[in-house]
């Protein structure tokens, strides 16, 4: 079970996904300026949680930035070309007291 967060969603949304797929993770915010920190990561069964992405108002910090897209207005990340590495769950929080937003992802073939 997941408590609710003011400002967050209350419930891991489950997602599936095929190998190459673009998909993007919405976190239903709107209006930032661009100049909050957000953090995504995930977490898979059997390994340590790694970070996708961390970005503040000069930086964005990922280990594959032509993977992982943030939209500054909303937060969201879209990860293009899904491999199976990213099943798990994926966790997105601003830093501005929205979130976390939770994603089970699940790809699937390859």
């Amino acid at each position: 079970m997941v408590a609710a967060v003011p400002g967050g969603q209350s419930e891991i949304k489950t997602l599936t996904v095929r190998v190459g797929q673009n998909i993007t993770l919405p976190t239903g915010v709107t209006g930032l300026h661009g100049t909050e920190t957000i953090i995504w990561s995930i977490s898979s069964p059997g390994s340590k949680s790694r970070l996708l992405l961390n970005s503040d108002d000069e930086n964005l910090e990922s280990d594959e930035p032509q993977r992982f897209h943030l939209d500054r207005q909303t937060g969201s990340l879209t990860i293009l070309s899904v491999s199976i590495n990213e099943s798990g769950l994926i966790e997105g929080q601003v830093l501005n007291g929205n979130g976390p937003f939770l994603f089970n992802l699940t790809v699937v073939g390859e």
